[in-house]
């Protein structure tokens, strides 16, 4: 809008702007519904530049796209020799033409890094959704001694790990933990105090924060 008013002079109404780089964005990539009938194929040239890459594609009966799955064989190598066996897992919510959910599984390196093990896509976070992306990512690094994975408390999680991931331990982030403290207690004692006791190393020091915290609940 702010080109079109400097370069000619034209006032332009954000809806027409707004048709204009959809437009625009069509003419480059293509219309959207055509990308999804192209993600076979693009798996396959994944899978033929990457040697070890792993892909997935769930359609329902009537063959239409319900969830992908993508692990690039260079994050697959990493991961199974040089990354410690703790994996994050997540989702967002995507804002796209067609909306869907993009689910996000990464690790961190010895740098503190963020270092991305797969991701895919869906129509919703729920248990179906969060069951098949965690059956796929199984499929593709197994289930490796001394292995946690961190979530939110999202109960479809809790439900897909207990489907899936039985035997490894879901442990809870800490970020999101202490956000939920904040907005129930109201008090920045408290969110400092489990901040202080989910970053201690030593299990003394634990306890001693978690002792404080529950003289502060009283």
């Amino acid at each position: 809008m702010t080109d079109m008013q400097v370069e000619h002079g034209l006032g332009l109404l954000y809806s027409k702007a707004l048709r204009a780089k959809e437009l625009a964005e069509q003419n480059v990539f293509g219309p959207p519904d055509l990308s999804y009938q192209l993600l076979p194929a693009y798996c396959h040239q994944l899978k033929c530049v990457n040697p070890g890459t792993v892909t997935a594609i769930k359609t329902d009966g009537a063959k239409k796209f319900e969830y992908l799955f993508i692990a690039l064989s260079a994050s697959l190598a990493g991961f199974q020799t040089s990354i410690q066996p703790a994996i994050c897992i997540d989702a967002t919510y995507l804002k796209g033409k067609f909306g869907g959910v993009m689910f996000i599984a990464a690790c961190q390196d010895a740098n503190n890094q963020v270092f991305p093990l797969a991701y895919g896509w869906g129509d919703v976070e729920c248990e179906d959704s969060w069951t098949w992306f965690l059956k796929e990512l199984k499929k593709a690094i197994g289930c490796p001694a001394n292995c946690i994975i961190i979530s939110d408390r999202s109960p479809a999680i809790k439900v897909a790990m207990g489907k899936e991931y039985p035997e490894i331990t879901h442990g809870l982030c800490g970020f999101h933990m202490n956000m939920n403290l904040k907005n129930r207690f109201k008090s920045q004692v408290v969110c400092n105090l489990f901040r202080e006791a989910s970053r201690a190393h030593r299990e003394s020091k634990f306890l001693e924060k978690m002792q404080e915290l529950s003289h502060v609940n009283r």
